[in-house]
């Protein structure tokens, strides 16, 4: 008999744990950002005494060409999902804004105070980021205008939300990531992969989210493991499951495929809706991956492919970010996010134990849904790590207190479509094993 299998599926409720934002609440966050949100250093220093991290000084080169895609991003939801009159308050902001000349630290200060008046009108805006990119989605596949905008144009917005994100996301982990968790999940996963052997496999890590914070820790940890060893010793590494590059065109950098060929260990990590940390070539199609840094957001910067730019290329192609949108029109056509997703595959159908970790199950993750509906085993048990506001009972226990009879109860918990009437109604009433505390607690229950 072999060896018993987990697989761990991660959300967004995983990286909230680590003070990164969600979902719900990324595009408030694009609209929030200033310059000054960025750790400010006392500038009466000696400059080289500055502690900026390269990472957060790129980030604030690219700040400029940020605010001007969200501005044109904020002009097309103010447009079309709120009155006349504020899409008129909104660009009167802008172009008052635009007036400043930013000459002076002092003048850089007004004008962001002016452009945040604009921003405020589009933050109070209700519209989900599945309904933006469901829009550009089924335009892009018609290729027909949306009201006064052309299909080009509308191509051109989707992408500036694309990388409003990626900025925001990047800017969430450069200066305010707490990974406390994911090192205490790291070393436990290391724990467990070195509990058997190289051919035995016994748990694999699918995530939903674009965040690279897992990735990062597991990497580095496995790397202070590795050290300890002597020379032959059996070495330990992330294996992202697809021939990846390193960015940074490291000589020590072993392609995830080749690690178990080499007689390492590996710890699968499968990145369904691709990763911050990931750059593709538009030509070769080579994905380039880097676990020090975010580098989705060179693409504001036009960063070349180094492979096509060495092969004598009169000019070589820039490398675009790969992260995969929510939207009801997923397209997962990419020969490596297949080559993830076939492997997820694999996982789950022989996966005795099943852990979703903050993850909400929603409907616009349909592909997903599927995937679990073919792979699952009906003998594996299912387990789901939520936090307390996930909870029905929570709830139900404060409509129980403003004496709220049980039918009303029970019509206002319907309408509230909590993830555990999802997970219910997936994989049957009794099936699913609840834990309402968060990661944290989780991970303390686990022992680490």
């Amino acid at each position: 008999m072999g060896v018993e299998k987990t697989v761990y599926i991660l959300g967004a409720g995983a990286s909230a744990s680590a003070n990164l934002p969600t979902q719900a609440g990324i595009l408030k966050k694009v609209f929030s950002l200033t310059r000054s949100s960025f750790s400010q250093k006392d500038l009466t220093e000696d400059f080289l005494s500055l502690e900026i991290s390269e990472a957060s000084q790129k980030l604030q080169s690219f700040y400029t060409v940020f605010d001007n895609y969200r501005c044109e991003l904020g002009d097309f939801i103010v447009s079309n999902f709120s009155t006349a009159d504020k899409g008129k308050e909104y660009r009167v902001a802008i172009m008052q804004a635009n007036q400043i000349l930013e000459d002076s630290a002092e003048m850089r200060q007004k004008k962001d105070s002016v452009l945040q008046r604009a921003y405020q009108i589009v933050q109070a805006i209700n519209v989900s980021l599945e309904d933006l990119f469901t829009i550009f989605d089924n335009v892009a596949a018609e290729r027909e205008h949306f009201r006064l905008f052309s299909s080009q144009k509308m191509s051109e917005i989707h992408n500036k939300l694309k990388l409003c994100i990626i900025y925001t996301m990047a800017f969430a982990i450069i200066e305010a990531n707490d990974s406390t968790d994911y090192e205490r999940f790291s070393r436990y996963l290391i724990k467990q992969r070195l509990s058997v052997s190289q051919k035995e496999d016994n748990l694999s890590i699918i995530t939903m989210n674009w965040d690279d914070v897992l990735e990062r820790t597991l990497a580095r940890q496995c790397e202070e493991y590795n050290k300890k060893l002597n020379k032959g010793q059996q070495r330990i590494f992330p294996d992202l499951c697809f021939y990846d590059y390193d960015f940074k065109r490291s000589d020590n950098h072993i392609p995830s495929t080749h690690i178990k060929a080499r007689g390492n260990k590996n710890i699968k990590i499968l990145k369904m809706h691709g990763s911050l940390a990931w750059l593709e070539c538009p030509k070769c199609g080579r994905i380039f991956t880097d676990y020090e840094s975010e580098i989705a957001y060179e693409e504001f910067g036009g960063a070349e492919c180094p492979c096509c730019k060495t092969s004598n290329e009169i000019e070589a192609p820039e490398l675009r970010s790969l992260i995969i949108t929510p939207t009801f029109m997923k397209s997962l056509d990419n020969l490596n996010v297949k080559n993830i997703w076939h492997n997820a595959l694999i996982d789950i159908s022989e996966a005795d134990h099943i852990c979703f970790i903050g993850y909400s199950f929603p409907d616009a993750d349909f592909e997903m849904r599927c995937l679990l509906k073919k792979a699952v085993k009906d003998t594996a048990d299912i387990t789901v790590v939520l936090t307390e506001t996930n909870n029905p009972d929570y709830y139900r226990a404060i409509l129980n207190d403003v004496k709220c009879d049980n039918d009303t109860i029970n019509l206002l918990l319907d309408k509230m479509y909590l993830p555990a009437f999802r997970y219910s109604s997936f994989f049957g009433e009794d099936r699913v094993i609840y834990k309402y505390n968060g990661f944290s607690r989780f991970l303390d229950e686990l022992g680490v």
